[in-house]
This record gives C-alpha cells, structure tokens and sequence, in this order.
C-alpha cells in the first residue's frame, strides 16, 4: 500500500521538527535483505539457484575460478549467481541473474550467444556481453577480449 509523503520543511521554513522519512524509517539495511552465500562448487550454485542455471565450463584463459556466491532472498531460490575467475589484479565475472541487466544498449553490438541474442560492448581492455536464455540473464564482464567471452559464454551448460 502506498503512503502519501511526509510533510517536507520548505528552505524557508524554519521549524526544527524532526520529519520520519516517508517508508516509515526503515534504513538500507532493512530495506534491503539480500543475503550473499558463498557456494563452493559449480554443482552447490546450480541447486542453490533452482533448475534451468547455466554454468560456464571453462575460465577465461590465463584466469582461475576464484569464488562462486549466490544472492538472494532469505528461503528463496537465488536471484543472482556470480562466479568471479582471477589473474593477478584482474577479474573477469560471469553472472546469471533473474533479474534484467540495465546498460546503454546503443552502445552495444547485437550478436549471438549459442542460438541466442546477445550484446557485446568491446573496448580495447575491458568486454561487456549479455544474453537471455529461459528468461535468466547471463553476463560475461572483465578485461578479456570479445573471443575470449564468447568461448565463456558459449561453454555454459545446465
């Protein structure tokens, strides 16, 4: 149910009244009850995030898997999955998520992940591609090259 604002002092106002904010003074942290889970292994994240999850097969190359973790709701499936890969200070992410990724499309090239669409930002050192499979959004991110996120994303498998 939708509660109308507090009333808000006006600069010219001078009152010294203390206002509660208008989402009855929850903070962020109550707000917000995402909960991150370490997940040790390919096999732990895909239960943890519920059937038809993708999971890549292989790592960027020159990278190893340093973390999977899973996001979500308290006794809910995950809402999001990331498995982080390392080399040295870099870090290439491959996400898969519930929820849709927002990014400035137009800068973004369409192409195909498997046989599915797909949009892939390519800068000199860093590479963005997404894609949509069974309404899960997939990303590859990190300081790799196109090739290279094309061959993480196409490696993914239930």
């Amino acid at each position: 149910m939708l509660q109308e604002p507090a009333a808000v002092p006006t600069p010219t106002d001078n009152s010294s009244e203390i206002v509660p904010p208008g989402n009855g003074g929850a903070t962020g942290s109550e707000l917000s009850q995402l909960i991150t889970t370490p997940l040790g292994t390919a096999e732990a994240a895909k239960a943890a995030f519920g059937s038809g999850v993708l999971v890549p097969q292989v790592a960027p190359e020159g990278f190893k898997l340093a973390e999977i973790v899973g996001v979500g709701m308290k006794d809910e499936p995950l809402r999001d999955l990331n498995f982080t890969y390392g080399s040295g200070d870099k870090t290439v992410t491959f996400s898969a998520s519930r929820m849709p990724a927002a990014f400035p499309t137009d800068q973004f090239t369409q192409t195909k992940v498997g046989g599915a669409d797909g949009l892939i930002f390519e800068q000199a050192e860093f590479t963005e591609l997404f894609w949509v499979v069974d309404g899960i959004h997939y990303g590859v991110s990190g300081p790799i090259s196109g090739d290279e996120a094309m061959k993480v994303a196409e490696s993914v498998e239930p």
